[in-house]
C-alpha cells in the first residue's frame, strides 16, 4: 500500500476495475435472461478499436448495441 492509499483505488483486482467487471457481468446475465444475445469484450472483427464491454444483439434493429462502463480514477481532477 502506498502512503496515500491510491493503490487500492487503481489496483486491477480491487476498486473500480472490480466494479467494472461486476457491472459487465451483471448486464451480460440480465441480457441473456431477457433473451438477447450478449457478447462480452467483443467488437467487429475488422476493427482496430477497443472492443465493447458488452455487445448486445437484438436490442434495437439488426445492428448490435455497444455498452461500455468507463473506469474513473476518483482522485483525478
Amino acid at each position: 500500500m502506498d502512503k496515500l492509499g491510491d493503490h487500492a483505488l487503481c489496483c486491477s483486482s480491487l476498486g473500480v476495475y472490480a466494479r467494472h467487471n461486476d457491472l459487465r457481468l451483471q448486464l451480460s446475465e440480465l441480457g441473456k435472461e431477457a433473451g438477447l444475445r450478449v457478447e462480452v469484450e467483443q467488437g467487429p472483427a475488422d476493427s482496430l478499436e477497443r472492443p465493447a464491454d458488452c455487445l448486445v444483439h437484438g436490442l434495437d434493429g439488426p445492428s448490435p448495441s455497444s455498452v461500455n462502463f468507463p473506469v474513473v480514477q476518483a482522485l483525478q481532477p
